[in-house]
C-alpha cells in the first residue's frame, strides 16, 4: 500500500527541511565568527605585545626576583590586613595565631609595610606585614622586630596569606603565620 501525499504533508516536510537547512547555514555563521574573533584576540594579543613590552613590575621579591601578580599592585593590600585584625576583635573569624583576648592587649595597631614573598599556588599569594601596637605590655604572637620598634611601640613581623576568592568577588586574608 502506497501512501498518498496530499498537499497537508508537502507543506510540513517541506517547513522541515527548510528548518533544517536553516540550522545548518546558522551552525556554519557561528562557527566562522567563532573563527574571526579568536584571530582578532590573537592579533590584538600581538598589537598590544608590540606596543608595550612587558615591563619590569616594581614590587619583586628580593631574594626569587618574582614579580608581584599585577592585579595585586594597585590592590590596597593594607587595608583587608586591617579588616582581618578587626575581624580577629569583633569575634568574626579566629586564627590559630592571633586571639581576640592577645589583639585586646594591643590597645592600637596598624600596618605598616607590605612585602610581596612569592606566589604560593594560583590566586594563593604570601607578604611579609609589619604591624605596629602601640602596647609595649601587650601579649604578642612572636618576638617583636627591635630593628623596627621604639620605646613608644612594638612592631611584629607575620607572613600573610592573600587569596583571590571568587566566592567574596575579590582578595581575602585566608591565614597569618608567624
Amino acid at each position: 500500500m502506497i501512501k498518498k501525499f496530499n498537499k497537508y504533508d508537502v507543506i510540513i516536510y517541506g517547513c522541515l527541511f527548510a528548518a533544517i537547512l536553516c540550522l545548518v547555514l546558522g551552525g556554519q555563521d557561528y562557527l566562522k565568527s567563532l573563527k574571526e574573533e579568536n584571530s582578532v584576540k590573537e592579533t590584538v594579543k600581538s598589537a598590544i605585545k608590540e606596543i608595550a613590552p612587558e615591563e619590569e613590575k616594581v614590587n619583586t621579591n628580593s631574594s626569587t626576583g618574582e614579580p608581584e601578580p599585577e592585579k595585586l599592585v594597585n590592590f590596597d593590600k593594607f587595608s583587608i590586613v586591617q579588616k582581618y585584625l578587626d575581624s580577629i576583635i569583633d569575634q568574626i573569624v579566629r586564627d590559630d595565631l592571633i586571639s581576640y583576648k592577645m589583639i585586646k592587649t594591643w590597645d592600637k595597631y596598624e600596618v605598616l609595610n607590605m612585602t610581596y614573598s612569592k606566589e604560593i599556588t594560583d590566586k594563593y599569594y604570601e607578604y611579609i606585614v609589619d604591624v605596629k601596637i602601640s602596647n609595649k605590655k601587650a601579649t604578642l604572637p612572636k618576638e617583636e622586630n627591635i630593628d623596627l620598634s621604639t620605646d613608644e611601640y612594638s612592631v611584629i613581623t607575620l607572613k600573610v596569606y592573600i587569596l583571590d576568592s571568587e566566592e567574596r568577588n575579590g582578595f581575602i586574608v585566608k591565614n597569618i603565620d608567624a
